[in-house]
């Protein structure tokens, strides 16, 4: 399953790991003790047919959000995460083949109120179900 492939390749990654203290889907984490840290979520997922058969490959898009106290962090796991998937092919940890990985956005956030340093990196994966 590309999610659990992606989040095992986050958790691998020596540089990832030393930087975020958590990794996990979606919701950052209310505690600032838990930052920096890497969240993410598909947000689009669309099949491939073929005469009107899925033929087994799928896209999804994932949206990386690397948040931290300080930009410098922030800014050295948006880093990482771009590194580890941009132009990525081959599988993933658990077995998902990836047939390509395109990044197709980046952007830089600052939370006022909660005064947090975001990076977003969006992903598109091409790859078989």
């Amino acid at each position: 399953m590309l999610i659990e492939g992606v989040y095992q390749a986050l958790a691998a990654s020596p540089v990832v790991a030393t930087i975020a203290k958590s990794i996990r889907p979606i919701v950052a984490p209310v505690d600032l003790s838990d930052y920096p840290c890497v969240t993410y979520q598909v947000v689009s997922r669309t099949p491939t047919y073929s005469l009107n058969e899925d033929v087994g490959v799928s896209q999804s898009r994932i949206v990386f959000e690397c948040s931290a106290i300080r930009y410098v962090d922030a800014a050295a796991l948006i880093e990482a995460v771009y590194g580890l998937f941009s132009g990525f092919k081959g599988d993933l940890p658990d077995g998902t083949r990836v047939f390509e990985a395109e990044i197709v956005n980046q952007q830089d956030d600052w939370n006022a109120d909660a005064e947090i340093y975001s990076s977003h990196l969006h992903v598109i994966f091409t790859f078989q179900n």
